[in-house]
């Protein structure tokens, strides 16, 4: 640059070794490789066809019905129902009903002679008291569900017992012992304490 100076200017990217270019070169090289194996397993994905493992289904008749296919596509409700028809009735086939709520019936546990006395308790908010009475049937010889509610310092309860579990309890010859409780939307400790003083 003519400014009347004297000094000579260095060029910033001037490298007489050429030891920048190659390393750029050879960057872009790299890349290329990588981008162009990028793209032929693009393409092998397209063209090979996966194999999937064998289920053993069996074969089943293609669908026929174009027109309620067409309506299922396009998310429309099913004409009609297509009812189920066996092609050969099974044989030696006989229904049990029972008003059990039991599917295979115990017998409560026996007490007394040395034997001990094992309570099973019982609340209706928990589903898994029913499951645990149900499993534990054999081994109990009381069950103490929580139904008595009391409502109010003057004695008066609310009856929250279960009518299956009462059938349960029957069927297995259990005797039911019921709690009463006084947690009413928390503890209601007064009227109990009124209770008690009268």
């Amino acid at each position: 640059m003519p400014d009347g100076s004297n000094e000579t200017k260095s060029f910033v990217f001037h490298d007489p070794s050429g030891k920048r270019w190659l390393r750029i070169r050879r960057s872009l090289q790299t890349g290329a490789i990588f981008a162009g194996l990028l793209v032929v397993a693009f393409i092998l994905s397209l063209v090979i066809i996966p194999q999937l493992p064998g289920l053993g289904l069996p074969a089943s008749a293609p669908f026929q019905n174009t027109r309620e296919l067409r309506s299922i596509i396009r998310g429309e409700k099913t004409e009609r129902n297509v009812p189920f028809h066996m092609v050969q009735a099974a044989r030696n086939l006989r229904y049990v009903r029972s008003n059990s709520p039991v599917i295979h019936p115990k017998v409560a546990a026996k007490s007394g002679g040395g034997l001990p006395m094992v309570f099973g308790f019982f609340v209706n908010w928990d589903r898994g008291s029913v499951v645990s009475l149900r499993l534990n049937l054999g081994h109990l010889t009381h069950l103490l569900p929580e139904w008595l509610v009391l409502k109010n310092a003057k004695g008066e309860l609310e009856d929250l017992s279960d009518a299956t579990v009462m059938a349960i309890a029957n069927q297995a010859h259990l005797p039911i012992l019921a709690m009463l409780t006084n947690f009413r939307n928390g503890w209601q400790v007064d009227p109990v304490h009124r209770i008690l003083n009268s």
